[in-house]
């Protein structure tokens, strides 16, 4: 959480917060399919990587 919280401030400073929100959502949607369709652990775990570091990101942008 505690990196999630310093990228996603330059991130919100870079491009803004409505831009941050929209581009933070790929990567969530794409952890989503990966562990839909996951045949095997390495994707399951890729997938819940990808998940867990997109709710990290978008904790701070949120709540600003």
């Amino acid at each position: 959480m505690f990196a999630g919280c310093i990228i996603s401030g330059f991130m919100m400073e870079s491009f803004g917060r409505r831009m941050t929100h929209l581009l933070l959502a790929i990567p969530f949607i794409l952890g989503w399919i990966l562990i839909s369709t996951a045949y095997n652990l390495p994707q399951l775990l890729i997938g819940r990587f990808l998940t867990g570091l997109s709710v990290g990101l978008l904790g701070p942008v949120g709540s600003v």
